[in-house]
């Protein structure tokens, strides 16, 4: 199928297989791929935040696949896990109740990683 078709099955995956009440798949820019249940006002923030990050860190080494988890007002997290792919450094964004585990949030890394790859990656 189609990177997109794949990225939104990606997507629809959160929602239903990861336990997301929100979910999306953003660019390095913050530009919106595919989200479910109004997730773009998140996936907006994603480059500022990854900028802030980076800045507030300066000279001290971040990890280029590191999570991101902020407490929402409305008793849920969002958490931004980055991945670096082939077609580029994504950033999958998860609304939830619980911020997702670290097995966790490497099997999304690793599932985003073989939507948007193909089997190469596996």
């Amino acid at each position: 199928p189609p990177l997109q078709q794949r990225i939104e099955a990606f997507v629809d995956w959160l929602c239903t297989g990861a336990g997301a009440v929100a979910s999306f798949v953003a660019d390095a820019d913050g530009l919106v791929l595919a989200n479910r249940d109004d997730a773009e006002a998140y996936a907006a923030a994603t480059a500022s935040i990854s900028h802030n990050e980076e800045a507030a860190f300066r000279g001290t080494p971040l990890p280029v696949e590191r999570t991101t988890v902020i407490e929402l007002d409305d008793s849920k997290f969002l958490q931004v896990i980055r991945v670096d792919t082939n077609a580029g450094r994504l950033a999958v964004g998860v609304v939830g109740a619980e911020p997702l585990s670290r097995a966790r949030c490497a099997q999304v890394r690793r599932l985003l990683r073989l939507g948007v790859e193909g089997e190469a990656s596996a």
